[in-house]
Protein backbone atom coordinates (compact mmCIF):
# COMPACT_ATOMS: atom_id res chain seq x y z
CA UNK A 1 0.00 0.00 0.00
CA UNK A 2 1.56 3.09 -1.12
CA UNK A 3 0.61 6.87 0.18
CA UNK A 4 2.66 8.23 -1.96
CA UNK A 5 3.50 7.38 -5.61
CA UNK A 6 7.09 8.55 -7.18
CA UNK A 7 8.52 10.73 -5.03
CA UNK A 8 11.14 13.09 -5.92
CA UNK A 9 12.42 14.95 -3.02
CA UNK A 10 16.43 16.10 -3.42
CA UNK A 11 17.14 14.67 0.64
CA UNK A 12 20.75 15.90 -0.06
CA UNK A 13 19.57 19.41 -1.03
CA UNK A 14 17.40 19.95 1.81
CA UNK A 15 19.74 18.51 4.25
CA UNK A 16 22.25 21.70 3.04
CA UNK A 17 19.49 23.85 3.48
CA UNK A 18 18.06 22.59 6.86
CA UNK A 19 21.68 22.77 8.20
CA UNK A 20 21.78 26.43 7.22
CA UNK A 21 18.70 27.51 8.93
CA UNK A 22 19.52 25.55 12.14
CA UNK A 23 22.82 27.19 12.03
CA UNK A 24 21.44 30.84 11.84
CA UNK A 25 18.23 29.50 14.42
CA UNK A 26 21.71 28.46 16.72
CA UNK A 27 23.67 31.54 16.11
CA UNK A 28 20.47 33.85 17.05
CA UNK A 29 19.91 32.09 20.14
CA UNK A 30 23.29 32.41 21.29
CA UNK A 31 23.35 36.19 20.44
CA UNK A 32 20.31 36.71 22.64
CA UNK A 33 21.86 35.02 25.41
CA UNK A 34 24.79 36.92 25.60
CA UNK A 35 23.14 40.79 24.77
CA UNK A 36 20.61 39.45 27.08
CA UNK A 37 23.34 38.06 29.76
CA UNK A 38 21.41 34.80 30.35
Amino acid sequence: MRFFGKTQIDFIGLRRKAFLLSGIIIAIGITSIVLKGG
